[in-house]
Formats: structure tokens, sequence, C-alpha cells
């Protein structure tokens, strides 16, 4: 998977699919995640001082089949004005207006491309709103109750996303665990269609920070490379391959 395809993939996780429907004589659960999916409209690109943070943890559940244990996985990101910095234990990438670098650590390789329009297609949200807004027209509520994440009150919001959308994703169903205090998600857990290699993957919201003040004065360079041309002693033994040509 190509690392923007990737960051991109999981900008759409964090902005999550609303349902069309409340269930009858239930709370009005489309409201409450409709308003969500606007709330991170609003957020559509970063501001000019400061930065955005998100840290995600993602466990994937394999096909019993395939006798392949569960992967977990942290993700931490940083969005500013013309950088995107994201980092787990197998993928990092850093990005801004003059480089994109690519860290891929199995490998002990580093991929280097040029930046500019990826940083700033990556950082623009707003196309990802508009996607869930148009879903959430045509998915559906299959149950709802409130249970307890991380010691907090929640509401588990089960969707069947439409038809189209299940064949293309393989996504039979989605649950939503929104926690209406902080009005942010807790947690996303996509089941998948059964033969799928993928049974189950579980998307948890660690942090989700768009008021941070702090700039980002590094540069991607800067991330990857010292003064001297070189890579930094962290990244010893790896090999840069650079397409920018």
């Amino acid at each position: 998977m190509k690392m923007r395809t990737l960051l991109f993939g999981l900008l759409v996780v964090v902005l999550g699919l609303a349902p069309a429907k409340a269930q009858t004589g239930g709370p009005d659960y489309k409201a409450a995640l409709r308003a969500y999916v606007k709330k991170m409209a609003a957020y559509s690109t970063p501001p000019k001082s400061g930065h955005y943070y998100l840290h995600l943890g993602i466990e994937t559940e394999y096909n019993p089949a395939l006798g392949k244990p569960a992967t977990q996985v942290e993700v931490k990101m940083q969005l500013a004005d013309g950088k995107v910095f994201c980092e787990s234990g197998y993928v990092a990438a850093y990005i801004d207006r003059e480089d994109a670098f690519t860290v891929v650590h199995p490998q002990k390789a580093i991929y280097r491309s040029k930046g500019g329009k990826t940083a700033l297609a990556l950082q623009n949200t707003q196309s990802v709103a508009v996607l869930q807004d148009s879903l959430l027209r045509t998915s559906r509520v299959i149950g709802s109750r409130n249970v307890t994440v991380g010691g907090k009150s929640v509401q588990e919001i089960t969707v069947e996303p439409r038809e189209s959308v299940r064949k293309a994703t393989k996504i039979s169903t989605i649950r939503f665990y929104y926690d209406p205090v902080a009005e942010q998600l807790a947690r996303v857990v996509n089941t998948y269609a059964a033969g799928h290699q993928v049974q189950r993957e579980t998307i948890t919201y660690h942090a989700i920070d768009f008021g941070n003040k702090r700039n980002l004065d590094r540069t991607a360079l800067d991330r990857v490379m010292g003064g001297n041309g070189k890579l930094l002693p962290a990244y010893k033994n790896y090999t840069l391959i650079d397409n920018r040509q």
C-alpha cells in the first residue's frame, strides 16, 4: 500500500461513517454522528501556527483459517501547514512542501520523493468529510446501546453500509463508540464479510488534538537526514532510495 493511500485511509477512519436513520423511538444517533462529521470538516486544513495531533491504535484480526495472529500498531500523526508527519512501528512518513520521505522499517529502506502537492493533499480533510457526509445518507443503524470503553460511558452504534459500499470494501458492519460528553469517537470496529482475509479491524482513538499550539519547526529533511547530508544515526544500516527524478 502506498503511504499516501495509508495516510488518506487513516484520515477517513478519523472522520468515521455516520448512519442515515436512528432507531424508531430511540436517541437520534444520526444527528450526533453527522454533527461530528461536520465538526471534523471545520478542521479541513491545519492552521498557519500550531498543528493537529492524532494518536491511533489499530488492531487487525485475521480470518481463523489463515492461522495468522492478530497485529497491533500504534500510529501517531502530526499535521501542520504544509507538513504531514506519520509514525508507526512499521512505516513512517515525513512530508512537507520540499520533500517526502517514507521509512519502511522491516526493509530498512527509506524512499525519498518530491513533497509539495502530496503534503497539501494529505493535510486537507475537507474532501474526506464530503465523502462521509454522502455515505451517511444511505447507511442505516441496525443496533445501539450504552457501553463502557476505557472507563467512560459511550454510545455503541452499529451501522450497516449500503450494498455498494459493502461490495467495494467487504465491510459488513461498522460499530462506532461515540463519547457524547467529549463529542468525539472513542473507537471504531470494522467487521468484514465471511471469507475475507481480515475478520475484524479495531481503531482506538487515544488522542485527537486540534488545538496544539506548538509549531512543527523541523522539516521533513531534518527528520531523516543530518546537516552532513547523511542519514541520522537512528537509520544506521538503512538504504536511501532517491525517487525525485
